[in-house]
């Protein structure tokens, strides 16, 4: 049996799905993709048991229905390695995988594709469609935020709280917290709340990125499933309870500055480059109009840094943790920003000062 394909046509979904395959895996046919033929629609599967990624392909010519099971990274480097105009031919004889371009012939062994995992999702319990731009927008401005190898696995996510006609996304690490909102249209009296793992939101983010069409999302007790016209998503979700954000934001701060966001991220850039790896804290001082940076070393090197800035209230000293102020400043789009404070020991409050783009991130002070 054998199928034909452009290599323009291949290479992407191909990139897309061996994303969610991991190269060091127990069972040698989690490293596979699965290749599915009915008609002129290919299908390429992967998946590493969390997360599963199958793509859709139109072929030129129908080609008699099969599977196969090829190594994914062999399949991509091959693909990467050949010319774009290539067309390539897929035979399979048992085992035996054969792709031929040109003058070009490469044999793989597969592996039985009766035993490729299925992905068990059971029953959606929540149906709704949504613009790819709102779903980029509610995981790039709270997936930094997430935790990594947390004790704490809930952290180690994303909330993803629907209620009536509002989607919200929370991501904290104990240290900062982001959260964002948006409108939607959605059954009346709508609600369910999941934690989406780190993995799927990182892999989620990448698919979407290039998206222009409707995505179709299903939420179950157990897992997440999002399809957009070339492509289907599915993720087991963590099980367990995330904290109540609520509690954290900061309510009633008595002051606010008004700050120039470029002016903000390039002044913490320079002062950076005093910084290792394991000591990234400085100190920002905020009086009559004017934000000040400090930064020093374990080596006792300093770095002062100054702007302007709208602030009216009285001479405050907070220390923060420097990455953290340069991961939100890398994803806020609004021009202008406000941070509100009180107590130099009590959580700070930045947000877009633009009101269309939304959203809130809040960051616990360091101890210098």
């Amino acid at each position: 049996m054998a199928f034909q394909i452009a290599r323009s046509d291949l290479i992407k979904p191909l990139q897309v799905v061996a994303s969610a395959v991991e190269r060091r895996q127990p069972l040698p046919i989690l490293s596979h993709i699965l290749m599915t033929v009915k008609g002129q629609m290919l299908s390429l599967t992967g998946t590493d048991l969390e997360v599963e990624l199958v793509a859709r392909i139109p072929l030129s010519s129908p080609a008699a229905e099969q599977q196969l099971t090829v190594p994914a990274k062999k399949m991509l480097d091959i693909c990467k390695a050949l010319p774009d105009t290539s067309e390539i031919t897929v035979e399979c004889d048992g085992d035996k995988i054969t792709l031929k371009a040109g003058r070009s012939k490469y044999a793989l062994t597969g592996l039985n594709p009766q035993e490729y995992p299925q992905f068990d999702e059971g029953p959606g319990a929540l149906e709704f469609s949504l613009p790819p731009k709102k779903m980029r927008a509610l995981l790039s401005q709270t997936s930094f935020a997430m935790a990594q190898q947390d004790v704490r696995y809930y952290l180690n996510g994303l909330l993803f709280w629907v209620k009536d006609n509002t989607i919200r996304a929370v991501a904290t690490d104990g240290h900062r917290l982001a959260t964002r909102e948006i409108e939607t249209k959605m059954m009346e009296g709508a609600e369910q709340q999941v934690i989406i793992p780190r993995k799927a939101v990182l892999e989620l983010s990448r698919l979407l990125a290039e998206e222009s069409e409707e995505l179709g999302v299903v939420l179950g007790e157990h897992h997440l499933r999002v399809i957009t016209p070339r492509y289907s998503f599915s993720a087991k979700l963590i099980e367990g309870k995330f904290p109540d954000y609520k509690q954290v934001v900061p309510k009633g701060q008595a002051f606010e500055a008004i700050v120039n966001k470029d002016k903000f991220k390039e002044m913490l850039q320079r002062v950076s480059v005093l910084f290792s790896d394991k000591y990234r804290g400085i100190s920002i001082s905020f009086d009559s109009g004017t934000m000040q940076v400090k930064a020093k070393n374990q080596e006792q090197e300093e770095a002062e840094e100054e702007i302007e800035i709208e602030y009216t209230g009285p001479e405050r000293r907070i220390g923060f943790n420097c990455s953290y102020l340069l991961e939100y400043l890398a994803i806020v789009k609004s021009p202008m920003l406000k941070l509100r404070f009180s107590d130099p020991n009590a959580s700070v409050l930045l947000e877009p000062a633009s009101e269309e783009e939304g959203g809130l991130y809040v960051v616990m002070p360091m101890r210098l």
